[in-house]
């Protein structure tokens, strides 16, 4: 079954873990009474995998960008600008292959809900 589900991300400055079903699609990253969430369209029926999440500031170093996703970038309402980054295991130069599906903001993505396929109509 498909459902879409709120996590809750790090902090300001940390990296976590969280647990994904591997068939999912990044709804959107913002924020909400002041902590920081991720919205997926998840399968339940797939099997949960760990994702790693980072939430760094403008400026900050990167180490090992060949391992990053950039996510969303959210303005929160203290002021601060959160990066929302995924951190995948692939040391892959020219990127990760293992990434999250993220719609832009000027997408619309239609999920065929038998096959878990998502595919873009805007």
């Amino acid at each position: 079954m498909w459902y879409i589900y709120k996590y809750l991300l790090p902090g300001f400055g940390e990296e976590s873990s969280v647990e994904l079903p591997s068939n999912m699609h990044i709804c959107d990253v913002n924020h909400q009474d002041g902590k920081l969430y991720m919205w997926a369209c998840v399968d339940t029926s797939s099997p949960i995998k760990m994702r790693k999440i980072m939430v760094i500031g403008t400026g900050w170093e990167i180490e090992n960008p060949g391992q990053l996703q950039f996510l969303r970038t959210v303005h929160m309402p203290n002021g601060c600008i959160c990066h929302v980054i995924a951190v995948h295991d692939d040391p892959s130069p020219d990127g990760p292959q293992n990434t999250l599906n993220v719609p832009d903001n000027d997408h619309v993505l239609e999920l065929n809900t038998e096959t878990g396929n998502a595919k873009d109509v805007a």
